[in-house]
């Protein structure tokens, strides 16, 4: 009653895993895509303001320098207050935007 020998199976079954590609990388040759697409096609703070009807804030941000993906990335709720982005509902559309 031995049962310790077993253990090699499943070790095994992983490394067949490994040895099976998943799905081929493309050639490194075609032109990296850029980091912004995470960002669904980044136009610029007007745009994307737009997009959530509160462009009326574009100036704030561009006062801030908040121009683009990375900076507004770290936004938080209480920086939008500090730059008078009055409503609860004008931040909390600018932070889920942000998140995405």
């Amino acid at each position: 009653g031995n049962h310790q020998r077993r253990r090699d199976q499943p070790e095994e079954a992983l490394l067949l895993d490994f040895s099976t590609p998943s799905d081929p990388l493309p050639p490194l040759a075609e032109e990296p895509p850029p980091k912004e697409k995470e960002t669904i096609e980044w136009r610029g703070v007007e745009h994307w303001l737009q997009g959530l009807q509160l462009d009326k804030y574009a100036d704030i941000l561009k006062t801030q320098e908040l121009t683009d993906p990375d900076a507004l990335r770290d936004v938080t709720d209480e920086d939008l207050k500090e730059m008078q982005v009055g409503t609860i509902g004008a931040r909390r559309k600018m932070l889920a935007a942000i998140r995405r």
